[in-house]
């Protein structure tokens, strides 16, 4: 609104919207505001939404480039993937693509890491046709990722066998297993066998 120059527009904008954005815009015509209708109301409705998330000191002097960039940041969170419990594991994807393995149990590794996977309880929130009930049949509970990977009987089983075999303990946490934190060695791939005790469960 701050950038045009030409004399209809600015009337338009003095008469029409002045009326409905007195914060923003400073007219001299007065009277009764006039209905706003398609493109006048989606101007107003628009700076209104803006306004609701910037502060009108910002809003004056930033470009509208850098504006487009933050608008887009305050309303589109950063994915599951990329949030803070996982900051220090960024490179789970490419550290799983190089290691060894069938691309079956890199795309199992890859739905893990961005929270995905279908369990029961997340099929049925979906309107999903599920099989028998949405709790585990061994520990009967609620069948999340939490239990089916950390706190069922046969997941506990799977963990404490796999760490007494490789005399390692692992980071049995839902970030440490989405983002597989172990314990870096040039001589054992630990990496490996996180994920297939995960496909193993």
């Amino acid at each position: 609104l701050r950038d045009h120059e030409h004399p209809f527009i600015l009337a338009f904008i003095q008469t029409k919207l002045s009326p409905h954005l007195p914060s923003f815009l400073v007219s001299s015509c007065g009277g009764e505001p006039s209905r706003l209708y398609r493109f006048q109301k989606e101007v107003a409705d628009g700076l209104h939404f803006v306004t609701s998330r910037f502060s009108l000191d910002y809003l004056s002097v930033v470009s509208k480039n850098t504006l487009k960039r933050e608008f887009l940041l305050s309303i589109f969170p950063a994915p599951l993937y990329r949030s803070v419990a996982c900051s220090e594991s960024r490179n789970v994807v490419k550290r799983a693509k190089r290691i060894c393995m069938p691309a079956s149990v890199k795309t199992f590794s890859f739905k893990l890491h961005c929270n995905i996977l279908p369990p029961k309880a997340w099929l049925k929130e979906k309107c999903e046709d599920v099989l028998w009930a949405v709790e585990c049949r061994l520990c009967k509970q609620l069948e999340t990722i939490k239990d089916v990977f950390i706190f069922c009987w046969d997941a506990i089983r799977s963990w404490d066998f796999l760490q007494r075999t490789l005399k390692n303990e692992f980071s049995i946490t839902p970030s440490g297993i989405r983002c597989l934190k172990v314990t870096k060695d040039d001589c054992v791939p630990y990496d490996m066998f996180f994920i297939l005790g995960l496909c193993n469960i």
